[in-house]
């Protein structure tokens, strides 16, 4: 363990004050996230370390950084709206940040407190992710790794309210990559929404879901290729985990290279309460009569 320590300590000596992630196990053989490594170490007798009390340096040494995301969020505010945002920017290399709402005048005080605090646990959620799980390779240091998402709109009723987000991405290569990314959150419950709570589960939903998303997708999907549309509607879970509620119909989001080229972008599908009507849970009929 100890010549592991000292191969990666070599290795970085030539990249002076640059970042990267690293995986160890310890000696009862399970992981230890690092975060991001800063090489820079104050002479500290690293290859003396045992793999825990190293890995747990490197989180104290990532502590500022992280801490100084959430300083300041609200960059707007509007009658029922404050705009929050999370930051930072890890040695020129990482630019990370959320943009979410704070919802003001919702009636029932408890409600509100409710989504609030939901929206704000994902939003801090997305950042730590961030911070614990990107790895860039080595060889791409000079590049700018950018990962963003924004807030755009929210449907709210009785029991739910959905959230959209515009996430932003960019890794290394040609181009950056885009998507939309739903926050469903039932406040009855008090818990997010994946597909398994929506729909019920002693019906085909994912086989409707699938055969009316590679129906409509055929029709209107000008710049797709139909292999891709097929393994991108099949009748799997992961394929339709985006998904938004609205006043009469439910969206579904497959973003690019799901159903199609990057060209062709991200492409939506709708489909009403009416016709989901056999497979949705009643709490989640929204528009169709119960």
């Amino acid at each position: 363990m100890k010549k592991l320590l000292i191969l990666i300590l070599l290795f970085t000596s030539g990249c002076t004050n640059s970042f990267y992630k690293k995986e160890f196990i310890s000696d009862q053989d399970r992981k230890v996230q690092s975060f991001l490594i800063e090489t820079t170490f104050d002479n500290t007798p690293y290859a003396d370390m045992s793999t825990s009390s190293f890995a747990e340096f490197i989180e104290k040494k990532q502590t500022k950084e992280f801490i100084n995301a959430f300083k300041n969020p609200v960059i707007k505010e509007s009658e029922n709206i404050l705009i929050k945002e999370y930051k930072t920017k890890v040695n020129n290399y990482f630019d990370y940040s959320i943009i979410f709402p704070e919802f003001k005048n919702i009636k029932n005080k408890d409600t509100q407190d409710d989504i609030n605090i939901a929206i704000e646990n994902m939003a801090k959620g997305y950042m730590s992710g961030l911070f614990k799980n990107t790895s860039p390779d080595p060889d791409d240091y000079g590049l700018k790794f950018k990962e963003k998402k924004q807030y755009k709109s929210f449907y709210k009723n009785e029991r739910l309210i959905s959230v959209i987000f515009s996430n932003y991405s960019y890794k290394g290569g040609v181009h950056g990559y885009e998507f939309t990314e739903p926050f469903n959150y039932d406040y009855i419950l008090h818990k997010n929404l994946s597909l398994e709570d929506v729909f019920k589960k002693d019906t085909d939903y994912l086989g409707y879901l699938s055969s009316g998303s590679h129906e409509y997708l055929i029709k209107n999907g000008s710049a797709m290729e139909k292999d891709l549309v097929k393994n991108g509607t099949e009748p799997d879970k992961e394929n339709f985990k985006l998904f938004s509620f609205g006043e009469k119909f439910i969206t579904f989001y497959f973003p690019a290279y799901q159903v199609g080229c990057y060209a062709a972008g991200e492409y939506e599908v709708v489909m009403t309460y009416e016709e989901l009507k056999p497979f949705l849970r009643n709490e989640y009929l929204n528009g169709s009569e119960k």
